[in-house]
């Protein structure tokens, strides 16, 4: 199946939809691999000087995690599939056990949401934390 556009005006909707879709991406590859290799792998983003961090080496190094990167985290520690819980927790337990005062917060202030399935996967979150942390101790 082909899509045909009939005006031009069309053509700059999709660009921008494009755009925001690939920058999204590129807000979410700070924390998943999967996502980053994805990035690469369709040639948009692999000269994002903010994301080199994760295509220069075979095991990355990730940035420190901020505010902005918890939706993500709490997505990845809440799935079932085992890589993305451990881009997670590479990316929340880079050099040491602890997790940023900030981020666990914001974590915390997730599972006491309003939405119930963001109260869900953010108590998951928390559990797996907590859990890791355990075995680390």
């Amino acid at each position: 199946m082909s899509l045909y556009l009939t005006g031009r005006h069309h053509s700059g909707e999709v660009r921008e939809a494009a755009r925001h879709a690939v920058k999204s991406l590129r807000e979410r590859a700070r924390v998943d691999t999967q996502t980053a290799e994805l990035l690469r792998a369709i040639g948009a983003g692999a000269d994002q000087r903010r994301h080199e961090w994760l295509w220069t080496a075979a095991e990355p190094a990730f940035p420190k995690p901020v505010r902005n990167d918890v939706p993500t985290i709490i997505e990845l520690l809440a799935s079932g599939d085992a890589r993305e819980r451990e881009d997670a927790f590479h990316a929340l337990f880079r050099t040491d056990r602890h997790v940023s005062r900030a981020v666990f917060d914001e974590i915390e202030r997730k599972a006491a949401s309003g939405n119930a399935r963001e109260r869900r996967h953010a108590a998951a979150a928390l559990r797996r934390i907590e859990e890791r942390q355990g075995t680390a101790a």
